[in-house]
């Protein structure tokens, strides 16, 4: 007795559409996965950016001040 194999064509192509989905969820993840570490790469380097010019401005020396051949003060 062989067996009947009339929903075979079915049943293979239920299992290609599930794993065509959790293939396509899985790219879908790493994609936003990715874009998450770009996003948080971007606004590192945006901070450490930022940090460095005020340490800049911080460590600049200050004018010296100085009188005038008027009398006034001036930078």
């Amino acid at each position: 007795m062989v067996p009947s194999m009339e929903g075979l064509p079915e049943a293979l192509a239920v299992v290609l559409v599930i794993a065509g989905t959790l293939e396509y969820a899985i790219l879908v993840r790493h994609r936003e996965e990715r874009r998450r570490v770009d996003r948080l790469d971007d606004l590192s380097a945006r901070l450490g950016h930022q940090a460095l010019l005020r340490l800049q401005l911080i460590d600049r020396p200050r004018p010296h001040r100085r009188w005038g051949a008027l009398g006034t003060r001036f930078r």
